[in-house]
């Protein structure tokens, strides 16, 4: 991939994660969101990149394996949920955040 791609991506990650997080989560959290970023983009050679670079669909078949996207609204799929949740770069940087930034503090 082109590194302007790159270094733009690099660059938008400061509107995902700033210094004011955990301080040994800060420079890992932008690496995890740009990785995920670009995955989401269709960039690289993941399987989940492939899949983001198909574009819309609602059916894949290859081989023996045969994907379908649901139709049904409301299922509440962790993608659904948070779109972080799809590639395991966004996890990492769901998990850091949330050490940076729990729902709940305990006094």
């Amino acid at each position: 991939m082109a590194d302007v791609t790159i270094d733009a991506v690099i660059a938008e990650a400061g509107s995902a994660v700033s210094e004011s997080w955990i301080e040994n989560d800060y420079k890992p959290a932008a690496q995890y969101w740009v990785a995920h970023t670009l995955t989401m983009q269709g960039l690289g050679t993941s399987t989940a990149a492939q899949l983001a670079g198909a574009g819309d669909f609602s059916h894949i078949k290859s081989g023996d394996l045969e994907l379908r996207r649901g139709s049904g609204s409301g299922s509440g799929s962790a993608s659904e949920i948070s779109p972080y949740a799809s590639t395991q770069y966004g996890k990492t940087y769901l998990d850091l955040r949330r050490r940076s930034f729990p729902a709940v503090y305990v006094i």
